[in-house]
């Protein structure tokens, strides 16, 4: 355990830190998956649940049982299967719940803010590590994303950890090489950005740090191999189709997807949307300070006194900005892909304040009075930057928390799960509220349930209406009343506001 020991002071300061990043990151954390981009919390919960299932982790008595399925059915093509592994054993011990499936990735932001503080000490001092471990817990892209069930928060707190390994590789500790390559080979099994620091990696390693060129092949090899055993699963389980889909969808994500809907947007709207995305969850204080850090080394590379610590620093730069530049339908529509930026944006902005604090102390003349002004101008400085930080989004940090656009299908899941068991099959008429709000309906009524849009001659004609245990027709969707009207007539209806449930079979 001495690559994680810290003197008694450090400590004490990290404590503090992940305790107050705890509490703040504990509110919401038992809300319903209603809110903005909660979509993933019920798509991967729903993945999770399955997982169990499989595996028999879950007793057929529970409310968490279905019917088990084919691993085939449970393997989600676009990514590699370690998240909902990753998220299954907080899930198994105390059931699959909003607050099991968000504790997992806010356990794993508590451990990027731990490897953020170590990576500031590495790279630079204590007082920046510490800096930058604050300003971490204080921005609005932690404090509500951190406990997102999603790859994000994992991956990022992943390749922190692999990143900071590496730093003490480079350092001289090549015993802890192996250990680099294992938590390199979890975050590429975790998820794809994290190919994205390979490059950088394989760079530096050969040219700056000097490396063995065989040991440098191995970084390469690793994500050769995962991306082959993705592969390869994904013909042996789904057939060559998949392969194809899989490239779809990637050619999607990258903007180049001819069969299907992409958002239009040019290359300075894209770059505008980031931009105005970044200055919402990192602050403006954090981001004009990281630009400063990013102005001065570039600088520092025309005049040829760039350091090894800002080569590093800017491998945290080059892989989160190549991930958006590459994907950027993906990024266009997903704000929170701008997480991976978290880590450089707080360790180069602590940086870059020191530094300006270290210039006014030079700037200052001597003598105990002027210590005494130093740390009084000091101090006032540091609280105020970080009070802004916290404060500059506080208003749209507590209204993403509050977001409930989704409630409708979190609400008809609740009541499905009220009035039917887990063998019966529920129609709901309505393809529109599927295709909006079926993911979160599904997931909150474990349930087989099919959306559809019916006239009422084919509602009349259909010979399958007796395999559904209710139909559910909802005021004010696309189904004409006069489907309603006739449910009305011909079956008992129990009205739950805006749901309207009729029991087919008694």
């Amino acid at each position: 355990m001495r690559l994680l020991r810290l003197k008694l002071k450090e400590q004490y300061f990290l404590i503090a830190i992940l305790i107050f990043a705890s509490i703040l990151l504990s509110r919401g954390l038992d809300k319903p998956f209603i809110g903005h981009h909660d979509w993933n919390g019920v798509f991967w919960g729903s993945l999770t649940r399955g997982y169990l299932n499989y595996f028999g982790a879950i007793d057929k008595t529970s409310e968490d049982y279905v019917s088990k399925v084919e691993f085939k059915g449970l393997y989600f093509q676009n990514y590699t299967p370690l998240l909902p592994l990753i998220l299954s054993p907080a899930a198994s011990m105390i059931g699959v719940s909003e607050l099991s499936l968000r504790f997992t990735p806010m356990v794993f932001s508590l451990v990027m803010v731990f490897f953020i503080f170590r990576i500031g000490q590495l790279l630079f001092d204590q007082k920046t590590a510490i800096l930058a471990a604050v300003f971490t817990i204080l921005t609005p892209m932690f404090l509500y994303f951190g406990k997102l069930p999603d790859h994000e928060p994992i991956i990022v707190s992943l390749i922190v950890t692999t990143f900071y390994v590496f730093l003490k590789v480079v350092k001289g500790q090549r015993k802890l090489y192996p250990l680099f390559i294992l938590l390199l080979t979890l975050s590429l099994l975790e998820s794809w950005p994290a190919f994205f620091i390979i490059p950088p990696l394989i760079i530096f390693s050969k040219i700056v740090a000097k490396i063995e060129t065989r040991k440098v092949l191995v970084i390469a090899g690793v994500a050769l191999a995962v991306a082959i055993s993705h592969l390869t699963l994904l013909f042996l389980l789904k057939g060559p189709g998949s392969l194809i889909n899989f490239l779809n969808q990637g050619l999607f994500r990258v903007g180049a997807a001819d069969n299907m809907t992409l958002a239009k947007f040019s290359l300075i709207e894209f770059l505008t949307t980031e931009a105005r995305y970044s200055v919402i969850y990192f602050t403006r204080i954090l981001l004009v300070l990281s630009m400063l850090w990013t102005g001065v080394f570039f600088s520092k590379v025309v005049l040829k006194k760039i350091q090894p610590q800002d080569w590093l620093l800017s491998i945290l730069l080059i892989y989160p900005l190549s991930f958006l530049l590459v994907f950027r339908q993906l990024a266009f529509i997903h704000d929170y892909k701008l997480y991976h930026f978290l880590p450089f944006i707080v360790l180069s902005s602590a940086h870059v304040f020191e530094k300006i604090l270290q210039k006014i102390k030079d700037l200052m003349p001597g003598g105990k009075l002027s210590v005494s002004s130093y740390f009084i101008l000091s101090s006032t400085f540091l609280i105020v930057t970080v009070s802004i930080v916290f404060t500059e989004r506080l208003d749209f940090l507590n209204s993403l928390l509050k977001s409930n656009a989704s409630r409708d299908g979190y609400e008809l899941g609740i009541l499905l799960k009220r009035f039917s068991k887990v063998d019966q099959r529920v129609l709901v008429l309505s393809g529109q509220f599927g295709a909006h709000f079926g993911v979160f309906t599904n997931y909150y009524a474990n349930r087989i349930i099919d959306y559809n849009d019916f006239s009422l001659n084919e509602l009349k004609k259909s010979n399958n209406l007796n395999t559904y245990q209710y139909i559910v027709y909802i005021d004010g969707r696309d189904t004409l009343p006069e489907v309603n009207d006739y449910l009305i007539g011909n079956y008992n209806l129990v009205k739950m506001d805006k749901f309207n449930f009729y029991k087919i079979n008694e």
